[in-house]
C-alpha cells in the first residue's frame, strides 16, 4: 500500500527495527554498568524507584530529539532504511519535538 508516494512497510518490519533500537540501548545501557563496576544481575535485581520513570521519559525525550533530525526517524528506522511520515500531510519527521514526542510515548 502506497501513503503520499511512500510504500508502507509492514508492521513486523516496523516492529523489528523498534526492537533493534532497543537491544543497541540495552547493550550501551549494560556497557555503562560493565564500565562502573556493576554486573547485569545488579541491573535486574534492583528495587525499581519512582524516578526511574522520569529517567525514562527524559531519555526518550533526548534519543527523539536527536535522531529525529538526523535520520527522519529512530536509530532503528535509519539502520533498516524507514523513515517516519505524517498520516495527515505526508511530510517527513524532522522536528526534534516530533521525534522527542514519539520516543516519549514509545518509553511506556
Amino acid at each position: 500500500m502506497k501513503v503520499y508516494g511512500y510504500r508502507m512497510a509492514s508492521k513486523e518490519k516496523r516492529l523489528f527495527a523498534s526492537l533493534t533500537e532497543g537491544i543497541i540501548f540495552f547493550i550501551l545501557l549494560m556497557i555503562i554498568y560493565f564500565i562502573l563496576g556493576l554486573s547485569f544481575s545488579t541491573y535486574l535485581n534492583r528495587d525499581f524507584k519512582a524516578k526511574e520513570i522520569t529517567e525514562s521519559a527524559i531519555g526518550g525525550l533526548i534519543v527523539g530529539a536527536i535522531f529525529y533530525p538526523l535520520f527522519t526517524g529512530n536509530l532503528g528506522h535509519r539502520i533498516f532504511n524507514l523513515k517516519v511520515i505524517s498520516a495527515e500531510t505526508g511530510e517527513d519527521y524532522k522536528k526534534a519535538s516530533e521525534g522527542a514526542t514519539r520516543e516519549l510515548l514509545n518509553t511506556y
